[in-house]
């Protein structure tokens, strides 16, 4: 092979290279402000491995921006009838303390029923808009006497929590069906709601 030859084939061989290398180095390094020196020769280049392990920043964001309106608390809350066909409006429905959790979850002890009835229900919420909320709620009826299970009861509640903090108010429709799910009756009205707290 002559001296020529050999110094092209040389030099296409470092070409090819350096274009091989040349995306790496542009996604390790060039994008990064404050890029280190090149490595000395031997090195395993620390900047590269500085990049790849760089920590990550995390903000953490409010779901509604209304930090002063959460409807995460207990409560002390009335059910009163309006434009329910059937039911007298301004008839308490019902009435209780509720708690609101963070977990999105929601518990109910009904002042309005014994519990040999079937006091205690449960439903999951979520935010729909600054300090508006949604609670889909369940509870279960029973038999007074004989303790058989009567049925289902489902409330579905639109609240919105004031600017204070300490009372939401809203619309309320309260479907019950009988063990098979069928429809028995309906009651809508107004839920309003006063905030408990540990000096009350």
């Amino acid at each position: 092979m002559t001296k020529a030859l050999r110094t092209m084939t040389t030099t296409l061989g470092i070409a090819v290279i350096a274009a091989a290398l040349a995306p790496i180095a542009a996604l390790g390094c060039d994008s990064m402000p404050g890029t280190p020196p090149a490595a000395s020769p031997g090195s395993q280049a620390p900047y590269l491995i500085q990049a790849a392990y760089r920590p990550a920043q995390f903000v953490r964001v409010s779901d509604s921006g209304a930090s002063n309106a959460s409807i995460v608390g207990l409560w002390a809350d009335q059910f009163v009838a309006e434009n329910s066909p059937g039911t007298p409006n301004g008839t308490v429905v019902d009435w209780g303390y509720v708690q609101w959790h963070s977990d999105g979850t929601e518990l109910m002890n009904s002042g309005g029923r014994s519990p040999s009835t079937g006091n205690f229900c449960m439903g999951v919420w979520a935010q729909t808009g600054p300090s508006a909320y949604k609670l889909n709620h369940y509870g279960l009826s029973y038999d007074g006497t004989s303790g058989a299970f009567n049925g289902y009861a489902r409330i579905n509640e639109q609240v919105t929590v004031d600017p204070s903090g300490n009372q939401y108010s809203g619309s309320f429709t309260i479907t019950v069906t009988d063990p098979s799910g069928n429809p028995v009756a309906t009651v809508k009205g107004i839920v309003k709601a006063v905030r408990l707290t540990a000096d009350q």
